[in-house]
């Protein structure tokens, strides 16, 4: 495990690196598969010094999405750039996709954490209160959502639930230890959504914003990959 979260925060200081060191944004796309697959082998690892292995496979399908989503990502930010700034936003086929893929991804964390505890109507509150509140920002003055309005609401509901339902868990089960990890991390996770919503569609970012974005990210997908061998 230890030489696992060594090469995890190596490859996630070495993504971060790509958003401020000149030149090094072409190597963004490699990087960044690295740095997930290092939230993919922190799962493994976890599942098997701790087996639970049932509990990694039903988890190990969201990982695998949010993988492929992190990649697309990364390829439609590096078209966008060799695009220009006149033709950004104009194709959004890449970034549709990896929207769909961290969706999806969501939906295998849920599934996951249904087996945990099944379906309680109050988990539905906060989506419902996020999505709303997601299509109060996306019609905000400098908010270019390039026709992304419904997906990106959509998205934002089922981001709120995984954090809505790791909530639930956590105060039902009495606050044990893989439900804190998990709520830590779906915590983190919707914490770097939030934040990008602004960073890929508002007209103007701060330079920080993707060191955030990516600290946030990171270690909610660290937490939840450790989460599995609670």
């Amino acid at each position: 495990m230890t030489v696992v979260l060594i090469y995890y925060g190596i490859a996630w200081i070495a993504l971060i690196a790509t958003c401020y060191v000149k030149g090094a944004r072409r190597y963004e796309v490699p990087a960044k598969a690295a740095a997930s697959l290092g939230f993919v082998l922190t799962a493994v690892a976890a599942a098997v010094r701790s087996d639970h292995m049932s509990f990694f496979f039903r988890m190990l399908p969201a990982f695998a999405c949010c993988f492929l989503g992190d990649v697309l990502l990364s390829v439609h930010s590096g078209m966008e750039e060799k695009a220009g700034q006149e033709k950004k936003g104009q194709d959004n086929r890449v970034f549709l996709g990896g929207v769909i893929a961290f969706l999806t991804g969501h939906i295998f964390f849920l599934t996951a954490f249904l087996t945990m505890e099944g379906p309680v109507w109050s988990d539905l509150i906060f989506p419902c209160v996020i999505a709303a509140l997601t299509i109060a920002l996306t019609r905000l003055k400098g908010m270019n959502m390039n026709g992304m309005r419904p997906h990106v609401t959509v998205y934002a509901f089922f981001v709120a639930l995984l954090l809505s339902k790791a909530f639930g868990m956590y105060l039902r089960s009495g606050a044990d230890t893989r439900t804190a990890y998990l709520l830590a991390g779906s915590f983190l996770f919707f914490a770097s959504d939030f934040l990008l919503l602004f960073l890929v569609f508002y007209y103007k970012k701060p330079a920080w914003g993707d060191a955030a974005n990516l600290v946030l990210y990171y270690g909610g997908l660290c937490l939840l990959a450790l989460g599995v061998g609670q």
